[in-house]
């Protein structure tokens, strides 16, 4: 075994990997064991009857993840590896429960789809000013999540719920193409951005950058799934 994969297989990258959900082999797939260990807990949450316990918890883990993730130099004055709270538990756990909360409850029959809009404006707006106000006094810890970001994120999905939206091309890209789309998106984001700062037009690709990617990735799955029908038939 090379250097590269005693490293990637070392003590420190397992311990990582089990703790934390750190992937050695990408960053952005710390997700997968996050998602395996939530379908755990929550199999053996369920088995107890005390899926209750869960939601009761949810807020603690969430402002877990602000304290030690985004105010963290708020609060401590430091910074801490944002792989203590981007997580299963700080994450995963939290995020997965009020999903089931919102698909349990309802609660998208009981708001109005103008409340949601105003809730979206008000929750985008507030998350701009957090990180302005963070930045400006260079507070603005690496961590993702500020305090409307969930807010926002449930108010967005409440209000395609609400909205019954019906795109059969969209809903198959969320079917066949979003897990294999998020694994593979930051391949080109390194050699998009290798290409643009080669010829001089990383200031304006940085603009629409996202935008490239996500249409880049999703046409080279295609084509590879097309490829792959084609020598089956």
């Amino acid at each position: 075994m090379n250097n590269s994969g005693k490293s990637i297989f070392s003590l420190k990258n397992i311990f990582k990997l089990f703790i934390f959900n750190e992937s050695p082999v990408g960053g952005h797939l710390w997700y997968l064991g996050a998602l395996l260990y939530v379908l755990l807990i929550v199999f053996v949450i369920d088995k107890l009857n005390c899926r209750r316990v869960l939601y009761w918890i949810i807020p603690v883990f969430l402002v877990l993840d602000l304290i030690f993730g985004k105010y963290a130099i708020v609060i401590f004055n430091r910074e801490f590896p944002y792989i203590l709270v981007r997580n299963f538990l700080c994450v995963g756990i939290p995020y997965f429960c009020l999903g089931t909360l919102i698909r349990e409850k309802k609660i998208r029959k009981n708001i109005s789809k103008r409340v949601l809009e105003f809730m979206i404006m008000i929750f985008a707006l507030t998350g701009i000013c957090e990180r302005f106000i963070l930045v400006n006094y260079r507070m603005n810890a690496t961590r993702d999540h500020y305090i409307s970001t969930t807010f926002l994120a449930i108010a967005v999905f409440l209000y395609v719920l609400k909205s019954n939206w019906k795109n059969e091309r969209l809903s198959k890209i969320g079917r066949e193409y979003s897990t294999w789309l998020y694994i593979i998106h930051p391949i080109f984001i390194t050699v998009f951005a290798f290409i643009t700062k080669k010829i001089g037009i990383y200031s304006l690709y940085s603009y629409v950058g996202p935008i490239v990617i996500y249409i880049v990735s999703l046409l080279f799955l295609i084509l590879l799934k097309k490829i792959k029908l084609e020598r089956y038939i």
